[in-house]
């Protein structure tokens, strides 16, 4: 079961990693058309926020050094993500 519990963890902070970095430097032929609704200085907010949230779901869990960290990394993750749901609907 802890197995389990890492690998979803770990494509869950790829997953997280990847979107939050496509925020901080998105690619020249798509960065218009990302959020144009967003300013940008929210866009870099999410971008460092789901980069933090990605280093804290797996990195306290490898080093045992602050575990209760991927708690709060996980109630981060729930927020962007219903607030995103909320934004989009």
């Amino acid at each position: 079961m802890n197995l389990v519990l890492w690998v979803f963890q770990v494509l869950l902070a790829v997953a997280f990693f990847a979107h939050g970095w496509l925020f901080l430097s998105p690619p020249p032929e798509i960065a218009e058309q990302m959020n144009a609704s967003l300013p940008r200085w929210f866009q870099l907010f999410l971008g460092v926020a789901e980069v933090l949230a990605a280093v804290g779901l797996t990195l306290p869990g490898l080093t045992r050094i602050l575990p209760w960290l991927v708690t709060w990394a996980a109630v981060g993750i729930m927020i962007v993500t219903v607030s995103a749901t909320a934004f989009h609907v």
